[in-house]
C-alpha cells in the first residue's frame, strides 16, 4: 500500500476488532486492580456467604444458593487469601457474560453498536459486585446466557428454547432464589413468543409448562445431590421463616411503603434510563408487541424481566419498613439492575427507526416523554430523601440530585426525552453514545471511591487482626465477640474465620452478661465499653478488650494495633 492510500474495508474492521478487545482488556484489568487489596465491605452478607460456603456443610445454608456455595468452596484452596481468589472468580463470571451481550446486542443492532454496548457492559456500574463475596457476578453471568437464549435463538422451536431457557434458570435459582421470581414472567415470555412464532397460544403454553417442570427439576434434583434433603426445600430457611412469619404477606398496612419505595425507584430509573424506557413503553402502547419483529420480543422481555425484578424490590422493601425509616427508604437496584443491559439495547436497537410523525403514535410519544421528565423533575426534590448506597445500586448511588453529577444526568434526560418526543430520530443515538457512557464513568468514579474507603481499616479489622495476632488457632473455636454493633462485630467474625466463634449482642454500654457465655468459653473480645468483670484482659486498645476466662490468665498488655 502506497504511502496515503486509504485503508481497505478489511483493515478498517480488523482495527475496530483490536481496538475493541483492547478497550476490555483495559477495563477487565482496570476492575482486578480496583478490587485488589480491599477489607471486606458488606455486612452481613460477606462473612454468611464466606461461612456458608467455606466453613459448614451445605445442608446448614441459610440460603438455597447452593450452587454458588458449591462452586465458591473452592477459594478453601487459596487459604488466608480466599477473599482475593474470590474476587477473580467473581471477575471472572462477570467477562464470561460479555460474549452473550455481544451475542444479544449484535441480533438487534449493527456491529459498532454491539462492540459498544459489550465495552459499556463490561464497564457498568454492576461490576462493583465483583468487589464482594457475594453472587451478584454469578446471577449476571446466568441471566446473560438466559437472555441470549430467548432472545436470539430464532431457529430453535419454541419447546427447545424453553428448555433450555428452564435449565439455566434452574440453575440460576441456586444461584439466588430470586430467579424464581422470574419463572412467570419467563412463562408469560415464552406464551408470547409461541403466539407470534405461529399465531397460536397452545404450543406456547406447552413450551411454558415443560420449562417450569424443567426449572423444578433441576432445582431440587441438583439441591438434593449437592445439599441433601435440605436442598429439596424452594426457599431454604431464611426466606421460608420470613414467609411463615408472615413478614412477606400482602397487608393494607404495605400499601403506604409500597407507593412511597415505588416512587423512588420509578424516579431513579427516569434519571438514568427515561429515554429507553419511554420507546420500551411507545412500543408496547402502539402494538409492537402484536408484529412479528425482532423489536416486539426484545420489548417483551425486557418489560416483563423488569417489571417482575422490580416490582419484587419494592414489595421487599416495603416489608422492612417497620425495622425503621431508613430501611423503607432504601433503594435496591441490586434486585433488578441485571436488566439494565436489556433497556440500553431498546434504545440502540431504535436508532434508524423513522419515528411517526403523526397520528397516535406521536400522541403517545409526548405523553410517555413528559410521564418521564415529570419523573425526573420530582427527583430534584425527592430523590435526595431516599437513601442510596453503592451496595444497593451502584448506577444510582453515583447520581447525587444536590449535586454536578445529578444536574448533568437529569438535564441530559430531559433534552434527549423532548427530542424525542419531537421526533428526532437522533435521540436514541445520542443516548447511547453521549449519555450512557455518562452514566457509567460517573458511576465508576462513585464505585472507586467506595473502594478507596475499604483499603483503610476499620474498628472491626483492627480487632480481627488483635484476636489472629494473639489467640491460638486451636482455640479461636471457644471464643465469644460480644459489642453493641452487630456489623463491627460479623466483620470481626470474617476475619477469625471460623464457623463455631460466637456473636454476643448487646445494648449500649450494657454489661457483658457472665450467663450468656457458653461454659467452653475461653476468650471473650469485647468492642466498646461493656464491662466483664468475670474475666481477665490480656490485650487492650481504646476501642476493643481482649479478655481471657478462667484461673490461668496472663496479666493485661497494652495492644500496640493501630
Amino acid at each position: 500500500m502506497t504511502a496515503g492510500a486509504p485503508s481497505s474495508p478489511g483493515q478498517g474492521n480488523k482495527a475496530w476488532r483490536a481496538a475493541f478487545f483492547l478497550a476490555l482488556a483495559a477495563v477487565a484489568l482496570y476492575v482486578y486492580l480496583r478490587n485488589q487489596g480491599l477489607y471486606p465491605a458488606v455486612f452481613a452478607d460477606e462473612w454468611s456467604y464466606s461461612k456458608m460456603s467455606r466453613l459448614a456443610p451445605l445442608a446448614e445454608a441459610m440460603v438455597p444458593s447452593y450452587l454458588y456455595l458449591w462452586l465458591f468452596s473452592a477459594s478453601n484452596a487459596c487459604g488466608a487469601g480466599f477473599l482475593e481468589c474470590v474476587r477473580v472468580a467473581n471477575l471472572v463470571l462477570y467477562l464470561a457474560a460479555l460474549p452473550f451481550v455481544h451475542g444479544l446486542a449484535r441480533r438487534y443492532t449493527s456491529p459498532g453498536y454491539a462492540r459498544l454496548l459489550t465495552v459499556l457492559a463490561a464497564a457498568a456500574p454492576l461490576n462493583a459486585y465483583t468487589m464482594y463475596f457475594m453472587p451478584e457476578a454469578t446471577y449476571w453471568y446466568g441471566f446473560c446466557v438466559l437472555s441470549w437464549i430467548v432472545l436470539t435463538r430464532d431457529a430453535w422451536s419454541t419447546l427447545a428454547t424453553a428448555l433450555a431457557a428452564g435449565l439455566v434458570l434452574g440453575l440460576m435459582s441456586l444461584v439466588k432464589v430470586h430467579a424464581l421470581f422470574l419463572l412467570p414472567t419467563l412463562c408469560l415470555y415464552l406464551v408470547y413468543a409461541g403466539w407470534q412464532a405461529d399465531g397460536a397460544w397452545t404450543r406456547g403454553v406447552a413450551a411454558a409448562l415443560a420449562g417450569v417442570a424443567l426449572v423444578l427439576a433441576v432445582k431440587l434434583a441438583l439441591g438434593w445431590l449437592l445439599a441433601g434433603e435440605a436442598g429439596l426445600g424452594l426457599l431454604g430457611p431464611f426466606y421460608q421463616d420470613n414467609v411463615s412469619s408472615g413478614s412477606t404477606t400482602l397487608r393494607p398496612d404495605l400499601l403506604e411503603p409500597f407507593l412511597v419505595s415505588a416512587l423512588g425507584h420509578l424516579m431513579a430509573l427516569a434519571v438514568m434510563f427515561g429515554v429507553p424506557l419511554a420507546i420500551l413503553l411507545h412500543g408496547v402502547a402502539t402494538g409492537a408487541l402484536r408484529r412479528a419483529a425482532p423489536a416486539g420480543r426484545l420489548h417483551a422481555y425486557t418489560l416483563l424481566m423488569l417489571g417482575a425484578a422490580a416490582g419484587m424490590a419494592v414489595f421487599y422493601t416495603a416489608t422492612l419498613a417497620d425495622r425503621g425509616p431508613a430501611e423503607g427508604m432504601r433503594l435496591h437496584l441490586r434486585y433488578y439492575d441485571f436488566v439494565f443491559p436489556l433497556l440500553w439495547l431498546v434504545a440502540a436497537a431504535s436508532i434508524g427507526a423513522a419515528p411517526a410523525a403523526t397520528g397516535p403514535a406521536r400522541r403517545w410519544r409526548w405523553a410517555l416523554a413528559a410521564l418521564m421528565a415529570l419523573l425526573v423533575l420530582l427527583a430534584f426534590a425527592r430523590l435526595p430523601d431516599y437513601i442510596t448506597r453503592v451496595v444497593d445500586g451502584p448506577e444510582i448511588a453515583a447520581i447525587n440530585m444536590r449535586s454536578t453529577s445529578g444536574h448533568v444526568s437529569a438535564v441530559l434526560q430531559l433534552a434527549l426525552l423532548a427530542a424525542w418526543a419531537g421526533g428526532r430520530a437522533q435521540a436514541a443515538r445520542l443516548f447511547v453514545l453521549v449519555l450512557l457512557p455518562v452514566l457509567v464513568l460517573v458511576g465508576q468514579d462513585r464505585i472507586a471511591s467506595s473502594a478507596s474507603f475499604h483499603r483503610n481499616s476499620q474498628l472491626g479489622d483492627r480487632a480481627g487482626a488483635l484476636v489472629l495476632e494473639s489467640v491460638p488457632a486451636a482455640e479461636r473455636g471457644q471464643l465469644v465477640v460480644a459489642g453493641a454493633d452487630p456489623g463491627v462485630i460479623l466483620r470481626v467474625l470474617f476475619h477469625i474465620d471460623r464457623a463455631d466463634t460466637a456473636p454476643l449482642f448487646l445494648a449500649p454500654d450494657q454489661a457483658v452478661p457472665r450467663q450468656g457465655i457458653a461454659p467452653a468459653t475461653r476468650w471473650l473480645l469485647v468492642i466498646g465499653n461493656h464491662a466483664a468483670p468475670f474475666a481477665q484482659a490480656v490485650r487492650q486498645t481504646d476501642e476493643f478488650t481482649l479478655l481471657r476466662l478462667g484461673a490461668d490468665s496472663p496479666p493485661p498488655a497494652p495492644a500496640g494495633l493501630h
